[in-house]
């Protein structure tokens, strides 16, 4: 179960504008009878912190073949657009997140935390001043925390990055990705998970 944001849909199953060609759904070593996701814009982590928001009744997109209300692993695409805040904050805010997880789906043995792609290097792009386009330290500081403080149960999850600064981004200033960039991200992404079943 894939829980996350529009950015998320947009390689994940080629939601438009800007979604893959080719989804990681379509990828060489994804099984996607086996995938599914819960995904909408705005879904903050803030969001996912509250077991009574919404967010936790999205539709299920491409439900699993098998066991779709009890999912094995979940891979959580977690972004908090609070430019103010810090490790601590952002690692409070996944606790609960990781807490609503087990209690939503008790089957679950393992939670990947991921963060949103990444511009090249992970350094602002001189023609984005979204800020959001950048993972901060503290963010990746945090899930690493968290992981290693949970025998087992948490995993870090890959960091993807968008191919080019110059046509990444659908809109000017903005998060949101071309058709080539959810492309390049879906073969990130499926190239890990087919590495890691």
């Amino acid at each position: 179960m894939v829980l996350g944001l529009f950015t998320t849909s947009q390689w994940f199953n080629g939601t438009n504008p800007g979604g893959a060609s080719k989804t990681f759904l379509q990828q060489d070593g994804i099984d996607p009878k086996k995938w599914e996701a819960k995904l909408q814009k705005y879904s903050y982590a803030e969001k996912w912190a509250d077991p009574t928001n919404g967010v936790w009744k999205i539709n299920t997109a491409t439900p699993c073949a098998a066991n779709a209300t009890s999912p094995d692993r979940v891979v959580f695409v977690g972004f908090s657009p609070d430019t103010k805040h810090d490790q601590p904050t952002i690692q409070g805010l996944l606790t609960k997140v990781i807490a609503n997880i087990q209690t939503t789906y008790p089957s679950v043995k393992e939670i990947d935390l991921l963060t949103m792609g990444r511009t090249p290097g992970n350094v602002m792009c001189p023609n984005n001043s979204d800020t959001s386009t950048v993972v901060g330290a503290y963010f990746d500081q945090a899930i690493q925390a968290l992981a290693d403080g949970s025998n087992g149960l948490i995993k870090v999850g890959p960091k993807y990055y968008v191919p080019d600064c110059n046509n990444s981004y659908i809109f000017a200033n903005d998060t949101d990705y071309t058709t080539s960039a959810a492309n390049a991200l879906a073969i990130q992404n499926a190239a890990y998970y087919a590495a890691h079943p």
